[in-house]
């Protein structure tokens, strides 16, 4: 998602030299990115990497993608997994972002993902936790968060990918705060 908390993370990556793609399904904040390096129905006239790129497409999405950073309303989690199961076609790592509770069940996103997407597209399922806010982040002031997965290999690993001078990753292990 290309809002604030999903714009804020993806130029995270970026300035750690990743390729990322973001996915809206507008095509004016798609544009905005793309052709004036802005987002400014999130962030007015903030210049945001040039190296940042947005897409309309799920299917160009997913075909980019070896990670999938979620970052939706939690109304819209089933919605877009849905519509992204169809262009899947190898295993991802999903990350999560997102805050509540959601499903029938008012399962914990960590657990409605960990049951949701089928097995043979699941190569890690982890999330990104802590108090931060996108407002910041996106103007490069200092954070801390917490990559959480059950494996610290891969919480070590993608510690990596997010770590940088303005924003502190620290890798944990325990998925629901137990």
């Amino acid at each position: 998602g290309a809002g604030t908390w999903g714009t804020a993370l993806a130029q995270v990556l970026v300035d750690n030299g990743h390729d990322v793609l973001l996915y809206h399904f507008d095509q004016t904040i798609v544009d905005d990115i793309n052709l004036d390096h802005k987002n400014r129905l999130y962030f007015e006239n903030l210049e945001l990497n040039n190296d940042l790129r947005a897409t309309t497409s799920l299917k160009e999405a997913m075909e980019h993608a070896e990670n999938i950073l979620l970052c939706v309303p939690s109304k819209n989690l089933q919605e877009l997994l849905n519509d992204a199961f169809p262009f899947m076609h190898h295993k991802y790592n999903f990350i999560n972002t997102i805050k509540g509770l959601v499903g029938e069940e008012n399962e914990l996103i960590i657990q409605y993902l960990h049951n949701i997407i089928p097995e043979k597209y699941v190569n890690s399922i982890s999330s990104i936790i802590g108090p931060s806010h996108a407002e910041e982040v996106i103007l490069r002031k200092y954070t801390a968060v917490c990559f959480v997965n059950k494996d610290i290999h891969i919480a070590k690993t993608m510690q990596t990918c997010f770590s940088n001078s303005y924003f502190r990753v620290y890798a944990l292990t325990d998925e629901i705060g137990s």
